[in-house]
């Protein structure tokens, strides 16, 4: 029995009666291995959009509410490890900034820690912030010079794509690609022909946000479209959230053949 990122019990394949899948709690989750077969990707985002803390931080980052988001790729520049324990003021003090940061935030505190007394009642919090933190996630700090906030599109669908794949794919900095740099050519993705468009693509639209596909939409009249779950939609009731195309719409953007989509594997 060994965990997975997000710290549930799973069984190893070679105990389960598939040997390309790995029983989660809530279910079988398949590993996806061949090259063609690219539709863990939407399942993988679907498991991403599921989790509460992980959406809820896109969405302060993205506002720039806190300087920090939750991300379960350790490789991400200034991606922060969960402290192993506090016991004492003692750990308090040998701390990293960017962890004390975390704590301070998830104890509701000020993310500069600045209003924490050294008394038992606020060690307590911190020791309950703790406990909030999966070992699973890491707390990343990014920001830019422009603004605090950033969109997380490239957040979710960089994200997903790490728990697919169990690889880091970065630009130089470490930041995953973005919307922009996917449709230049930057990175490892793999341009889609509107045929080959299906359950797992990553869909850019225009130039500016990306999402990933998790159901195609076949009408007999309207054009076909599509599903996608994603990020960086300007709130948090939309972050995660599956937004579908629909016969009954006239809004465009979400079907297959809307010229300014483009879309993507890897």
């Amino acid at each position: 029995m060994n965990t997975n990122i997000w710290g549930e019990n799973v069984l190893d394949s070679k105990d389960s009666n598939d040997s390309n899948s790995v029983l989660y709690k809530g279910g079988v989750l398949k590993e996806f291995t061949q090259e063609n077969d690219f539709s863990g990707l939407a399942e993988a985002s679907e498991k991403l959009a599921s989790n509460s803390l992980v959406m809820d931080f896109y969405s302060y980052f993205e506002k720039g509410t806190y300087g920090f988001f939750f991300s379960p790729n350790p490789n991400l520049n200034s991606a922060t490890k969960r402290p192993s324990k506090l016991d004492n003021w003692e750990n308090w003090d040998l701390f990293a900034a960017n962890q004390k940061r975390t704590l301070a935030v998830l104890g509701g505190f000020k993310e500069d820690a600045t209003d924490i007394i050294r008394n038992d009642t606020d060690l307590n919090k911190l020791k309950k912030a703790l406990n909030k933190w999966p070992s699973t996630l890491f707390s990343v700090f990014w920001q830019n010079e422009t603004f605090k906030g950033v969109w997380t599109c490239n957040i979710f669908v960089g994200d997903s794509i790490y728990l697919w794949k169990k690889k880091s794919f970065t630009n130089t900095k470490r930041h995953y690609y973005g919307p922009a740099e996917i449709k230049t050519g930057k990175g490892p993705f793999q341009k889609l022909d509107i045929d080959k468009v299906k359950r797992g693509a990553i869909v850019v639209f225009g130039s500016t946000h990306t999402e990933i596909i998790t159901e195609i939409k076949t009408y007999l009249i309207a054009d076909n479209g599509f599903c996608s779950l994603g990020a960086g939609r300007g709130n948090r009731r939309d972050t995660g959230t599956l937004r579908c195309d629909s016969s009954l719409t006239s809004s465009e953007i979400r079907e297959i053949e809307y010229p300014k989509n483009t879309y993507y594997t890897l």
